[in-house]
């Protein structure tokens, strides 16, 4: 497995496993702009770019944030429309993680199950082989958390919830052939150095290449003669999910490294962690 850096990165690698492995120091920051209803309007004046599942993505959030811009809620209104840009842009966000909304106890375990379910799609390639439905349960999903959020409509919630598992069967039968699909067993985020500015990453192996070069795109590693995933979009909120123990313990000093358009990091089996970065210069 080869990496390979342009310019100044912040660069965080996650073993699933729980050991974490920090190539680069990472630095993060979330900020929101814009007044209400204008989110919603830069959003639809987007002209989306990308595959078939970005697209779609885009007009499921496109329609889920003017539903609730027209029932007044402001505030998923926007989050919707900040989704449906960032469908717009080629870079969509995974779906919602659990820790973002405020759910009632009794509901966790299903959406959790309900999640897990359709990041299984994804990694077996469901955005590819049924963009539609993959997009469509994908929306669907962030629209029953935040209905199950409110919790006050129960209407709302059984026909997102309907929607969801209607989109995710189809999206499941579509990638069954190819049997269980495999974790990754590194995680590769690419952050924004202090600065601000964006390097930028290859993920090399068994022929494929991912190229990372916009703040927090990510893509999963599948171990030695396996090719490293879809690129996708990473979140703050799993960022920090994902990270947090590593944050905490802070198991490495911070730094920046420079690296040429040559240099090369090289993913290695190591008796220590399972995985050593060589060749840097």
């Amino acid at each position: 497995m080869h990496i390979q850096i342009n310019g100044v990165v912040t660069l965080w690698r996650r073993r699933i496993n729980n050991t974490f492995l920090p190539a680069i120091a990472m630095t993060t920051s979330l900020s929101l702009t814009g007044c209400i209803g204008w989110d919603l309007v830069d959003a639809q004046d987007q002209e989306p770019v990308g595959t078939a599942f970005d697209k779609a993505l885009y007009q499921e959030f496109i329609a889920l944030s003017e539903s609730e811009f027209e029932e007044g809620d402001h505030l998923d209104a926007h989050r919707f429309a900040r989704r449906a840009k960032l469908a717009s842009e080629a870079r969509p966000a995974r779906p919602e993680a659990l820790s973002r909304r405020d759910l009632p106890s009794n509901v966790v375990a299903d959406l959790a199950r309900a999640r897990n379910r359709l990041v299984d799609t994804n990694y077996k390639g469901g955005r590819y082989k049924a963009a539609e439905e993959s997009a469509r349960a994908h929306a669907m999903f962030d629209c029953w958390m935040q209905e199950q959020e409110e919790n006050n409509q129960p209407d709302d919630i059984a026909r997102c919830r309907v929607a969801f598992f209607s989109a995710l069967h189809k999206v499941e039968a579509a990638v069954a052939p190819e049997g269980p699909a495999a974790l990754p067993s590194s995680l590769v985020v690419l952050l924004e150095d202090a600065d601000g500015g964006v390097g930028m990453v290859k993920v090399s192996n068994a022929g494929t290449t991912r190229t990372l070069d916009r703040p927090r795109d990510a893509v999963g590693m599948f171990g030695e003669g396996a090719p490293p995933g879809e690129r996708f979009y990473i979140e703050n909120d799993e960022m920090r999910e994902i990270f947090d123990s590593a944050m905490a313990s802070q198991p490495y000093a911070q730094s920046e490294i420079m690296l040429s358009r040559t240099t090369a990091m090289s993913n290695k089996p190591s008796a220590a962690n399972g995985y050593e970065f060589a060749g840097c210069t």
